[in-house]
């Protein structure tokens, strides 16, 4: 709704200053502290929103795990903060980053996994997400995108950014 508009860097660091308190609380990721399962969805819904308003330190601190998990020298992240490092790396807006998470979409076969994927690859920037859009409806025809996940794709694709 204000994208594009010349009050959003204003009311996003508006936003990003209400949430440093929680930031400051959450901002080392650390998942070994002993959370219920409200504290580890208000987790990973505190990181996604700090990346989506743009927090550097979020964004360098996901990106560094995202770096990790592609190469190889990390194999899992806790659940709580998964999208929120999936989705840094789509925001890095590297087609190879892209590429690779498309890759892990297609090797899982597990739903929750697929639709973590595809909520982090409707992240990234039409100019890399794009060139993907022939792979997806061929998936889409072969049943392995369940609808609803397409539908947050195409959404995403088609929207004007």
């Amino acid at each position: 709704m204000m994208t594009g508009t010349p009050s959003l860097p204003q009311f996003q660091a508006f936003v990003l200053n209400l949430m440093a308190p929680t930031l400051a609380q959450f901002g080392n990721w650390n998942t070994t502290v002993p959370l219920d399962h409200m504290g580890l969805l208000e987790l990973n819904t505190i990181l996604k929103g700090a990346l989506a308003l743009g927090d550097p330190t979020t964004l360098r601190i996901a990106q560094e795990l995202f770096s990790q998990l592609q190469s190889g020298a990390v194999q899992t992240l806790d659940a709580s903060i998964l999208s929120a490092v999936y989705t840094a790396g789509a925001l890095s807006g590297d087609q190879v980053a892209y590429n690779w998470l498309v890759s892990k979409y297609i090797s899982t076969s597990f739903a929750t996994d697929k639709q973590t994927l595809m909520q982090a690859m409707a992240a990234a920037s039409t100019s890399v997400s794009l060139p993907l859009l022939p792979t997806f409806f061929l998936l889409l025809s072969f049943h392995q995108l369940s609808i609803p996940s397409f539908s947050l794709l195409a959404r995403h694709l088609f929207s004007r950014r």
